[in-house]
């Protein structure tokens, strides 16, 4: 009877290990189905708290992807000089003075869209009352510079896009900030007057920003496939393609970045 009983609990006893370790092994399944459930996926996002859309943020290849104008009108090193020379002031004070009136720092102008709310040539010529006479000097001697640079690299065409047309230095002189946003504005930009938003600015911003700034479904996709070009991560590709989706109501896939 004893031996009964003892083979009867030793059964139990097993019954009761195989089950808990049926359980233990559930848990540490590794499945997929049970992982997706318990944890959020990493593409989730909200339209202003999108993934890191580079690998590593910065550097040429991502530079298109934050400015809203040619690099011309940004200015460069001679205009700035031929500007401070006619206002009597040094380099360094000249350099301080920009600093008093704007944040030099390029992470913090990401986020703006107006021309004279950053420093680039049409600003300085408005916040120091440049005459229009010492533009047009400002900008023969930046494309005398960069011409010689052309020369000296042996024709390198890097720098023409330093060198500005008889067209840019029209519109500077008009004064017509819609002219000069239209004139100068980067070919990813979308320009609503005067102003213009990048792919940066769209990537951050919310589909109300979208409509308070003016900006259509059709004007974003006029330059999706301009998006498409950058080296997003997988990630951020999906998160900003799923929110051009979302407010043009066209399939935006910019799978094809890597």
């Amino acid at each position: 009877m004893k031996k009964t009983i003892s083979l009867i609990l030793s059964a139990a006893l097993l019954i009761t290990l195989c089950a808990c370790g049926a359980q233990a092994d559930r848990g540490n399944s590794g499945d997929p189905t049970d992982a997706a459930e318990q944890s959020p996926s990493q593409t989730d996002f909200t339209e202003t708290e999108m993934p890191s859309p580079f690998e590593y943020d910065g550097g040429d290849e991502n530079r298109d992807f934050n400015q809203r104008y040619d690099r011309r009108i940004l200015g460069g090193m001679i205009i700035p000089d031929v500007f401070a020379e006619y206002l009597k002031l040094s380099e360094e004070d000249f350099l301080h003075a920009r600093e008093e009136k704007w944040d030099l720092d390029f992470q913090n102008s990401l986020d703006k869209s107006g021309l004279t709310e950053t420093c680039n040539v049409y600003s300085l010529m408005v916040e120091f009352d440049i005459p229009d006479e010492v533009v047009a000097d400002a900008v023969k001697k930046n494309n005398e510079h960069y011409e010689r640079v052309i020369e000296l690299q042996n024709g390198d065409d890097y720098h023409r896009q330093d060198i500005f047309s008889s067209a840019d230095l029209e519109a500077l002189l008009s004064r017509d900030e819609k002219i000069i946003t239209a004139q100068f504005a980067a070919k990813q930009a979308i320009v609503i007057g005067d102003r213009a938003y990048s792919p940066r600015w769209l990537y951050s911003h919310s589909s109300d920003d979208y409509k308070a700034a003016g900006i259509t479904p059709g004007m974003i996709e006029d330059k999706s496939e301009l998006y498409g070009e950058f080296n997003f991560t997988a990630e951020a590709a999906e998160a900003f393609g799923k929110k051009l989706s979302a407010f043009t109501g066209t399939d935006i896939s910019l799978a094809g970045a890597s």
